[in-house]
């Protein structure tokens, strides 16, 4: 049985179910091992091997400050995320975002992290040497297990909001004659807003790292190899988010083509596999969750940088790729005079991306 309710009821049960009560619990366990801290030892384990052996230290107060940041930081960051898609105007807006996912993702997090809060801090209570505070691997699995639990609970529990309608408009072909050639190429940029976001999280993480080595240092214990593998994540995640912050667009005889300035991540997809290309107005943190080469349950993978006008093509088979772009409607004109001046529906690969 489906449960229907107004958007504005369907977005106070998000807020309760996603927002409030996620925020509550993390605040109370914030409390308690604020509370705590005095009785751990210092420096206190902040990581542990496969054995269950702790093998990396640090301050007892920076324990908290890993919950506030990974637990309230993250339910904030990703609970909030379908207000600012809802924030932009209607006629500007992309499909909503699903709130039973965020929903789910919240409550997922929040089961995770609190029970390794809790596993990780309770053990050392009134020990005079972080070094006996044993923790079996199995508690992840706890972990793990609590997260699938709760998302699955809050996806049952939240309700989506009605759909609204969204504009798209297939602009009239741009007919060349003869042998005649045309190439339409843009470069398009993350907006400021995807920048912003993308480099507030970077330098949470960065601190956040810096933080727990340097306290590692400051108390003379060995880095841990779980704060090794952190720093080589980051490094990995920045070096992502560098290749996704401009792609250049090219419409040609070929077919469209979308690439980085360094040659990946790219997409080609041929002309004969193109049905039709249509403008669209999408709203990234609406439709895809965010700013780069994203992909949306509606609508497929796309190149999405900004909220606006941008490309989206419908394949042959069905599936769909979306580009944000200035000067959208003339790209999509002149791919759809393309495809009505050959009609070809020839084999091969749809797309090719390296």
């Amino acid at each position: 049985m489906t449960t229907t309710l107004t958007g504005r009821a369907a977005r106070r049960r998000y807020a309760i179910i996603a927002l409030v009560i996620p925020l509550a619990l993390q605040a109370v366990v914030l409390l308690a091992q604020l509370a705590l801290v005095p009785l751990l030892p210092d420096p206190a384990a902040s990581h542990w091997g496969f054995s269950g052996v702790p093998d990396g230290f640090t301050s007892p107060w920076l324990l908290p400050l890993v919950t506030a940041g990974t637990g309230i930081g993250v339910t904030l960051l990703v609970g909030l995320s379908p207000y600012l898609a809802d924030a932009a105007p209607q006629d500007r807006r992309g499909r909503p975002m699903s709130y039973r996912l965020f929903a789910a993702v919240v409550w997922a997090e929040t089961g995770f992290v609190g029970t390794l809060a809790l596993a990780t801090f309770l053990p050392q209570v009134g020990l005079d040497d972080a070094r006996d505070a044993l923790l079996p691997g199995w508690w992840a699995l706890v972990g793990l297990g609590l997260a699938a639990v709760l998302a699955l609970i809050a996806w049952k529990t939240v309700v989506e909001p009605p759909l609204v309608a969204q504009a798209s408009e297939t602009p009239a072909p741009i007919m060349l004659r003869g042998e005649e050639h045309a190439v339409w190429l843009k470069t398009v940029s993350m907006s400021r807003a995807g920048l912003g976001l993308v480099g507030v999280l970077l330098a949470v993480t960065l601190l956040t790292t810096g933080a727990t080595l340097y306290a590692q240092l400051a108390a003379g214990a060995p880095v841990s190899g779980g704060l090794l593998l952190s720093v080589g994540v980051l490094i990995l995640v920045a070096l992502l988010v560098l290749t996704n912050t401009v792609f250049r667009v090219r419409i040609d005889d070929a077919g469209l083509d979308v690439r980085s300035p360094i040659g990946w991540p790219r997409v080609r997809i041929r002309r004969d596999r193109i049905r039709s290309a249509t403008v669209v107005h999408v709203n990234p943190m609406g439709e895809y969750g965010g700013w780069g080469w994203r992909f949306s349950i509606n609508a497929g993978w796309g190149v999405i940088l900004r909220t606006g006008e941008a490309i989206r093509i419908l394949r042959t088979d069905g599936r769909a790729f979306t580009v944000t772009v200035d000067d959208a409607e003339t790209g999509a004109a002149l791919l759809n005079g393309l495809i009505a001046r050959e009609g070809a529906n020839g084999d091969g690969p749809e797309e090719t991306k390296r």
